[in-house]
Parts: C-alpha cells; structure tokens; sequence
C-alpha cells in the first residue's frame, strides 16, 4: 500500500528521513491510542510518498497544536508492520509502511482563512 514508504524502510531502525505532511486531525485507534491523521506525505518537500498515514500522536505534537491543513516538517523512521488482514495465514503475511519515532517537528507553513500562509 505504502511501497514508496517501503524504499525507505532500514531493518536497523535508525535511519531517520526529514518528511513534510498535511495536517488533518488527531483521532483514536480502537485500543485508544492517540494519533494524528497525516496526508499528501513528502520525503522532504519534492517527493511524494503516500496519500496518508496514521501516526502517533506525541507529546511535541500536540503542544505543537497543528490545525487542519497546516504543513509540518518533521524527522521520522520508516516502521513495517503486518497488514490485518493478512494474520490468517502467516507465509502469505503482508507488510505495510508507517512513520515512527518522529522528532523535531515543526509547523511550516499555517493555514489562514482556508489558504496557505508562506
């Protein structure tokens, strides 16, 4: 789903990229764990990546308080994981792509009045 995500993906867990995303909301998985809905995600600011990934909501994030369609620059490590529905049968398990680990985030530009401030 995220193959694009996926070319960056290092095993090691410590390969960090600088990403640029849209804001669009914070949510709750159904366990209840906070995240942030992230979309038009961009390694750096010229390469898109995904239409969206869901993300863990961290401390700086929400003292950050993002408001929908605000840009954000931030560091994150590419993470896999096990598609859902791929649990039945274990030698047929697919992997999916998400940002993990993510750190010095910013605001890079705010969204006035329904357009972008630069």
């Amino acid at each position: 789903m995220r193959e694009r995500l996926g070319d960056l993906y290092d095993p090691s867990g410590r390969q960090a990229h600088c990403f640029t995303a849209q804001f669009q909301c914070f949510g709750k998985t159904d366990e209840g764990t906070n995240v942030a809905l992230l979309v038009e995600i961009y390694l750096g600011t010229e390469r898109w990546l995904s239409d969206h990934v869901w993300v863990h909501r961290s401390k700086q994030m929400k003292l950050l308080e993002p408001e929908r369609g605000d840009i954000l620059e931030f560091e994150a490590v590419v993470g896999k994981y096990p598609r859902s529905e791929s649990f039945s049968r274990a030698e047929d398990c697919q992997y999916d792509f998400s940002l993990e680990k993510i750190r010095e985030i910013r605001i890079l530009r705010k969204r006035v009045n329904g357009a972008i401030d630069e």
